[in-house]
């Protein structure tokens, strides 16, 4: 049993059913959460208070302070472009920080 942390990541293209690797993560993630913001980076959420951003035009990442720190959160992007993380409660990524979210 046990989880595996890792900093690999790959790009899943369903057309020709192949995995391209990218950039590393800045580090290791296990039960995380992904979500597409709005202009077209990925964010990574969970295990740390440190999420990242992924740029695909650049296929680098940044970091990016203040996230919830939870294993397993549940992860959507809203009509907005923003990104909503919940697990015990719910917080909002608005393109710039976090903020908690009102409750569900």
């Amino acid at each position: 049993g046990g989880n595996t942390y890792d900093n690999r990541c790959d790009i899943y293209n369903p057309a020709t059913n192949t995995h391209t690797q990218v950039a590393n993560m800045p580090g290791n993630r296990s039960d995380h959460g992904m979500a597409r913001l709005g202009d077209g980076t990925v964010m990574v959420i969970g295990e740390s208070t440190t999420s990242y951003r992924y740029n695909p035009s650049t296929n680098t990442f940044s970091s990016v302070t203040g996230s919830p720190n939870w294993d397993d959160p549940a992860v959507a992007t809203l009509d907005n472009g923003s990104v909503i993380a919940c697990r015990f409660s719910c917080s909002i990524y608005n393109g710039s920080s976090w903020a908690a979210a009102a409750s569900v």
